[in-house]
């Protein structure tokens, strides 16, 4: 949905309400204004469409076992993830819809002075992309930048959005293996393996 600019004359009285939901929503006046007049016109909004959705991840992230915390922006189609046990290590999770489909992005940041850990970062994305590449029956789109490794995904199923709980789990599980030498190469593509197994690869 296109956005513009406008300008619309308020009473002091209707902003102060507008200002004091959008600080309890912890989002912008413009955003709220946009998620208040569609509500009120019963138009769905691109935010108003994803919203739910971010809310279901966010329910499997909170569980005990997880390894991320979660944190949404609201209005907004993206998700910021902070990995538990290693300091550094930030996932960004997109959303959108694309001809009726449901697509998303992953952008995985290690935030690391070391040159050490930066090498080993960027060889296990080189691994994990040929693992990938190797079993997966369908084929991944990725791509780099702003120091972030990308990967693009599809979810057919949105009554799985579970899948992707699951596999941001499991790289970041692996990643952190890989990183402080608890998996090797080899572990890594027997890890993966045990994933498709237990039937989780779907994006």
């Amino acid at each position: 949905m296109k956005k513009s600019k406008y300008e619309l004359l308020l009473s002091n009285d209707l902003m102060e309400r507008i200002d004091y939901i959008a600080k309890r929503m912890a989002t912008s006046r413009s955003a709220t204004v946009n998620r208040l007049l569609g509500e009120r016109l019963e138009m769905s909004t691109p935010e108003g469409q994803i919203d739910p959705l971010f809310a279901e991840i966010e329910r499997y992230f909170n569980k005990d076992q997880s390894t991320v915390y979660p944190f949404r922006i609201p209005d907004s189609d993206s998700m910021v993830l902070i990995s538990k046990e290693k300091r550094g290590i930030q996932y960004d999770l997109s959303l959108y819809r694309r001809g009726g489909e449901l697509h998303g992005e992953i952008h995985v940041y290690c935030k690391s002075d070391s040159l050490l850990m930066r090498q080993r970062s960027e060889s296990f994305f080189s691994i994990i992309k040929i693992i990938e590449g190797r079993y997966l029956p369908w084929q991944v789109r990725y791509g780099s930048g702003a120091g972030a490794f990308i990967r693009f995904f599809k979810l057919s199923d949105e009554g799985r959005l579970d899948l992707i709980s699951y596999y941001i789990g499991m790289i970041d599980r692996l990643f952190k293996g890989y990183l402080t030498g608890v998996y090797s190469d080899k572990d890594l593509e027997e890890e993966y393996l045990q994933y498709m197994h237990d039937g989780l690869a779907g994006i």
